[in-house]
């Protein structure tokens, strides 16, 4: 034990700064997992950390993560791959054979199968196929980021802080780009060559029907394709009566189309999901790219001395215990955060989903990923629970930043937010779609507003405003009172009045006030 503690000593470089780069992207990517089972991009950043107490720090960070992003099962096969890792990498670290490219991204594998495969039996191809992509993504994560670095570990960029790491996941985000497999359509003829090759092989009319009636076969077949790929099954109505009658196995040929076209469907089916998965785990890297990359330096902020209060409530459906809508407000420097979040349907699944949208999106903020990237990782997060079963949910986020005086909404399928300012009410709507549904690649538009002291801004979930929300409009321009939580109160009792509980409820108030100054700093 003596001579593994002092070989770890030597192979670490102690460098407080990079240690918690490292915590921060063993934590943090945990929450980018694939199916809610996998999250390989933490468990590269434990293999690339090394041995040390960088390497224990990025284990321990790792399990902090699944208990924080995973469930209990997930969670604890994440810790132990984790841990598996570290001990791996500690045990060879005084050999030659730790220093080699290929030990690093092949212990964390075996260390990783380890811990998951034994979980696999019995289970589906698609657990299995799931398993294995992941196990794929954690070896070329951890080869080309010790490749990038040319032997370097993703911590030990002394002075770089998150560049490297950033740099490491963009490379990643490039390289799948350029080697991106062509998933090209498969030609719906191959039904028709492939039922054929079963039932004309040997069949006595085969010469008049595939070289004398070449182009009347050829006609039949291409005009009952479309009404094929439809409907998903062979009728003998689809096929002109002239064909029909001259083919003497016709109720054959309609049974191998059945077989063929559902093996086709199948393949279609396929190639679509895999190519949806593959481009999402590429989007995933230029996320996390994104999110690690450092703020560019900007001018100093103009002195304000806007002031906020905030306020917000919320209403379950009328008959559930559990409101389906969550909304936070928060700081982070210099800027004032509101984010609500109105979970699919209603009652504890929509509750849990929304809380946990919301609890996400306030931690990425406040570890100072801006607000796109973690947008972005929040929809493809939430399009992998989809596809598990979960459901959607929409975001819709404000930022104040006081120092500038401007107020920036995102909406990710959210119901209208109203500003008013100077006893105007301006409607703002975004036109992305909830998280979950909108594209990998997709992001909402910012809206951004310069702001003054006496600027109201209403969120509410689209519960709130019923199927007119004119009312609401009237409510906020008549609005001459100055508490934040009267007008939210005040907004949900007249809701209730008009719907009559019909849906969750949430609404947020941000009222701006104080004395603009525009001297800078």
């Amino acid at each position: 034990m003596k001579h593994l503690l002092a070989a770890a000593r030597q192979c670490a470089l102690r460098i407080p700064a990079e240690a918690a780069v490292c915590c921060a992207a063993a934590f943090l990517l945990t929450a980018v997992s694939t199916g809610g089972q996998y999250a390989p991009w933490a468990l590269a950043a434990v293999a690339v950390a090394g041995v040390g107490w960088r390497g224990l720090a990025a284990t321990a960070c790792a399990g902090v993560g699944a208990l924080a992003f995973l469930d209990f099962q997930p969670g604890l096969r994440h810790a132990a791959a984790a841990v598996l890792i570290f001990c791996a990498n500690t045990a060879f670290c005084p050999s030659r054979l730790y220093r080699h490219p290929r030990f690093r991204p092949t212990a964390a594998v075996c260390a990783a199968a380890l811990t998951q495969l034994p979980y696999l039996i019995a289970r589906s191809g698609r657990e299995w196929l799931l398993c294995g992509a992941s196990l794929a993504l954690l070896y070329g994560t951890v080869r080309l980021t010790l490749a990038s670095h040319a032997g370097a570990r993703l911590p030990e960029t002394a002075g770089a802080g998150a560049a490297a790491p950033a740099a490491a996941f963009q490379a990643v985000y490039d390289s799948l780009a350029a080697e991106m497999p062509l998933l090209r359509p498969e030609n719906p003829a191959v039904l028709f060559d492939r039922a054929a090759e079963q039932v004309c092989r040997d069949c006595p009319l085969r010469a008049d029907c595939w070289q004398s009636h070449y182009s009347d076969t050829y006609n039949a077949f291409n005009d009952a394709c479309p009404v094929l790929l439809q409907r998903g099954r062979a009728l003998a109505e689809d096929f002109p009566l002239y064909f029909a009658c001259r083919c003497i196995r016709f109720p054959r040929l309609l049974e191998a189309l059945d077989s063929q076209l559902r093996d086709y469907l199948q393949r279609r089916l396929h190639h679509a999901r895999l190519d949806a998965a593959y481009r999402l785990a590429r989007e995933q890297y230029r996320q996390v790219a994104q999110a690690l990359t450092p703020a560019s330096k900007t001018a100093p902020p103009r002195r304000s001395a806007i002031t906020c209060r905030t306020a917000s409530a919320l209403r379950p459906k009328d008959g559930e215990k559990l409101c389906g809508d969550q909304c936070d407000a928060f700081d982070v420097g210099d800027s004032v955060y509101m984010a609500l979040s109105d979970g699919m349907g209603s009652g504890e699944a929509a509750h849990r989903e929304a809380a946990m949208t919301v609890r996400l999106l306030r931690q990425f903020l406040q570890a100072g990923i801006r607000p796109e990237p973690a947008l972005q990782t929040l929809n493809a997060a939430a399009m992998l629970r989809c596809q598990s079963g979960a459901g959607f949910t929409t975001i819709d986020l404000v930022r104040l930043e006081k120092g500038a005086a401007t107020l920036t909404l995102y909406k990710y399928g959210a119901a209208p937010s109203y500003l008013k300012r100077r006893g105007t009410v301006v409607r703002c709507q975004g036109s992305s779609l909830p998280a979950g549904l909108e594209s990998a690649d997709g992001q909402p538009s910012p809206q951004t507003y310069p702001v003054a002291p006496g600027t109201w801004l209403v969120q509410v979930s689209d519960g709130v405003a019923g199927d007119d929300d004119q009312w609401l409009q009237d409510l906020l321009a008549g609005w001459d009172g100055t508490s934040p939580r009267a007008l939210a109160q005040e907004l949900l009792r007249q809701s209730w009045q008009r719907t009559g509980g019909a849906d969750d409820c949430a609404v947020s108030v941000l009222a701006m006030d104080g004395r603009e100054d525009a001297r800078p700093v």
